[in-house]
């Protein structure tokens, strides 16, 4: 017997441009109420071996799935229970109990994220072909937070909005399947016996943590339930198509922003029929995020909630949110698919919960990020990373090492003297330092970033190509010294400890280590960051009478016309040099960075 025989026979497994699908046509006892009539779905693998594992994995999957609609069908037509018997809730209990352990286990059948620290870079074990996974120690983090979170709320009996609708999302699990009444009372003993059983498998998974087998009882899993049949596609479903038609005109990067904001609408509006979201939904996404702080995925108070709960949690403690400019463009990302889906599904009338959300902010683009102050400017290059830190690791305490065979000396200054952005930084290779009439300057090239390859280099547009002289304080500070270490240790690219995310950019690890630098230094507000250093630049260039044509050139600004198509490749090397020699930050002493 083959292993597609010992499937269910309404379960296919097929192949679309080299990728293994699922497919399993809807039983027809439900398929009226079911909502459509196929699950079909990628598996995310090419290899066919791996592509049977899983397609049975699924298989039962869906099989729950269906009998979990049976069930839902079924307990609409029962009364309401007034009350949970003791034993029933001791069951609800254990079943909550086993899901968690049993998806502790299977993310430790996956494995985490692994590393070895070297000299001059982080190496990861895992394979560089699969998404990123959490380290076993982020693991543990999410595990301690969760489980001192749940023993606070216990001891306060505190009923959060996480913990009541985990409470009436088991009741719909096949394994319990129960109607409870809105008015019982046995619901307040509901949300006490999960916060316990969260406590209970939480402690078991520190266990595991320290090697102990801990057991997942034997149980059915559980399965989660499909709303009433509609004709319009579920918004799960409908994000899906539109991420693979999509695709191709995505960059990884743009991909992993698109779906990471649909994925949190997804979350807090819940997976419903396209023709059953309204306003409402729009807005309750709008206010949620208007309370989330920015990185709250990272933070160690809230990365182990939901995003609901992390939104509440944030605002009862009273965290900066996030600026207008990302709570706009989380509403502009997940518009674009309403958009798309208009034309796709609603011949161009679909209801777009999101229309008209935006917070109404100011026009100038400026005003989005600060120039730097001299102020600014002297708190960072006067930081232990420039003065004299412990290590490349403890670069926050003072001590006798300078950095200057890292990254977080070099690219900071590279960015103060070019105005360069980060990606285009952290990208370079030790072959785009190059020179011309005796100039050295950087080389900044690469594809447009749609059709970037994980570890190519990317450009914003087409006037990103370009040259831009390195500056005299950047020669005195060593840097072609550095560059010339780089070539001799044989390798390619100028800063080979920053690693390619799964995005293919070089620069989201740094982006965050400058966040804190500047918070560990004083320099920071609510709206500096990297990209402080282009407007900085600007500013430089006005002040030292540099025209606009060459300020625009050596930036990589798009204009009309053939400049702004080539942009610095008009000018020669020696004009460029001249016009950013006679830049200089007033008040800002770099003298101690001298060989």
């Amino acid at each position: 017997m083959s292993d597609l025989e010992k499937m269910p026979s309404h379960t296919r497994l097929y192949r679309r441009n080299a990728t293994y699908y699922h497919r399993a046509v809807v039983p027809k006892d439900i398929i009226d109420s079911y909502g459509k009539t196929e699950e079909t779905f990628s598996l995310k693998t090419k290899d066919h071996i791996e592509a049977l594992r899983r397609v049975k994995i699924e298989a039962v999957r869906i099989d729950n799935e269906f009998e979990a609609h049976r069930q839902y069908l079924k307990r609409q037509t029962e009364p309401a229970l007034e009350e949970l018997t003791p034993a029933q809730i001791k069951h609800i209990g254990e079943v909550y109990y086993t899901h968690m352990l049993d998806e502790d286990a299977d993310i430790r059948l996956d494995g985490f994220d692994e590393f070895i620290d070297t000299k001059d870079e982080r190496i990861w074990i895992s394979d560089p072909s699969e998404l990123p996974r959490q380290t076993f120690e982020e693991h543990q983090e999410d595990t301690e937070a969760l489980l001192a979170d749940s023993k606070y709320d216990l001891a306060r009996g505190r009923v959060d909005d996480f913990i009541v609708s985990e409470a009436e999302e088991v009741l719909t699990w096949i394994n319990v399947n129960l109607n409870l009444s809105p008015q019982s009372s046995s619901w307040k003993l509901l949300y006490r016996e999960l916060r316990q059983s969260i406590i209970r498998a939480t402690e078991s998974i520190k266990g595991r943590d320290e090697g102990n087998v801990v057991e997942t009882p034997q149980m059915d899993s559980v399965s989660r339930v499909k709303p009433v049949a509609s004709q319009y596609p579920m918004l799960s479903d409908a994000l899906a198509s539109w991420v693979l038609e999509s695709d191709p005109n995505w960059s990884l990067k743009t991909k992993n922003s698109n779906t990471t904001w649909t994925d949190n609408f997804l979350s807090i509006c819940g997976d419903k029929s396209l023709d059953a979201y309204v306003k409402a939904d729009g807005l309750l996404f709008k206010h949620t995020i208007m309370k989330l702080p920015s990185n709250w995925k990272v933070r160690k108070d809230l990365k182990s909630l939901c995003i609901v709960d992390a939104s509440e949690k944030a605002s009862a403690r009273q965290m900066e949110p996030m600026s207008i400019s990302n709570i706009n463009k989380g509403i502009g990302k997940v518009s674009t698919f309403w958009n798309w889906a208009a034309g796709q599904y609603f011949d161009g009338t679909a209801p777009h919960p999101l229309y008209g959300l935006k917070i109404k902010t100011k026009s100038d683009p400026r005003g989005q990020r600060d120039t730097l102050t001299s102020d600014q400017l002297t708190k960072m290059f006067n930081a232990p990373v420039y003065k004299g830190c412990k290590s490349e690791v403890k670069w926050k305490d003072e001590g006798q090492v300078i950095l200057r065979d890292s990254p977080k000396y070099w690219v900071p200054l590279i960015g103060l003297f070019t105005g360069a952005r980060l990606g285009e930084i952290c990208q370079l290779g030790t072959n785009d330092i190059q020179s011309d009439q005796g100039i050295h300057y950087f080389n900044i090239d690469g594809v447009l970033a749609h059709e970037r390859k994980i570890g190519e280099k990317g450009i914003k547009n087409a006037p990103s190509i370009r040259k831009i002289p390195i500056h005299p304080v950047l020669v005195e500070a060593g840097f072609l010294q550095y560059v010339e270490q780089q070539i001799a240790k044989g390798g390619q690219r100028l800063f080979p400890t920053l690693k390619v995310d799964s995005t293919g950019s070089y620069s989201d690890a740094f982006s965050k280590h400058f966040s804190r630098f500047l918070k560990e230094c004083g320099a920071k507000t609510s709206k500096t960051s990297f990209h402080s250093f282009r407007h900085t630049l600007e500013d430089a260039c006005r002040n030292a009478e540099v025209s606009g044509e060459i300020m625009d050139a050596l930036q990589g600004h798009g204009s009309e016309g053939m400049k702004g198509r080539y942009g610095s490749r008009d000018y020669n090397i020696d004009v460029l040099a001249r016009a950013l020699n006679k830049i200089e930050y007033m008040g800002l002493d770099l003298s101690h960075l001298k060989l």
